[in-house]
């Protein structure tokens, strides 16, 4: 089984609604073995990584009675060359998460997260904690390229499973007309 679990709506008024997001979330996942937490948004404000990931670690060792049981991040390349960016990630931050949990990083256009891994001390440090996902072809999808298309009335069919595209339609989301 697997979690996700959409950040709260603190975290950034250009991601939206907590609610709208959350209920995409549970549109694309459904039918699927990826299940929603709802953990991150029921937090007041903006929930450090470290400690969602933590959370639903917990949550999930409860769940299935699996007191061993590791959550890993699953995050695009982008994320993981954000441990460069001063002042975004606290460095016992990013030591616990690599260290207690580790990441599933998929690739992104322009992004070599080998060469990355190879050059931050910390992520060569956990390196046996980190997965690369090879895609035989490029897949740079994201959440932010969903917003940026449907912002610009582009069609999202193909990229997002159908009810996702039907509920950004219905209610008007990341259009010029919307109140994010």
């Amino acid at each position: 089984s697997s979690t996700t679990s959409p950040t709260s709506s603190g975290i950034n008024a250009e991601y939206g609604d907590y609610n709208e997001r959350r209920a995409m979330v549970e549109l694309a996942t459904q039918n699927t073995w990826i299940k929603c937490s709802s953990w991150e948004g029921q937090q007041n404000t903006w929930t450090p990584t470290r400690q969602a990931l933590e959370a639903l670690q917990e949550e999930a060792r409860l769940k299935y009675q699996e007191p061993n049981l590791v959550a890993k991040l699953v995050c695009g390349a982008d994320l993981l060359e954000s441990f460069n960016v001063p002042g975004l990630w606290k460095w016992d931050d990013i030591e616990k998460i690599l260290g207690n949990h580790g990441l599933l990083v998929a690739r992104r256009e322009g992004s070599n997260p080998d060469k990355f891994i190879f050059k931050h001390d910390l992520c060569f440090k956990h390196q046996n904690n980190i997965r690369i996902v090879y895609d035989p072809i490029n897949n740079d999808v994201s959440s932010t390229v969903l917003r940026t298309l449907a912002s610009r009335k582009c069609s999202l069919r193909f990229l997002t499973p159908d009810a996702v595209c039907d509920y950004i339609t219905e209610k008007k989301l990341y259009s010029s007309n919307s109140e994010q």
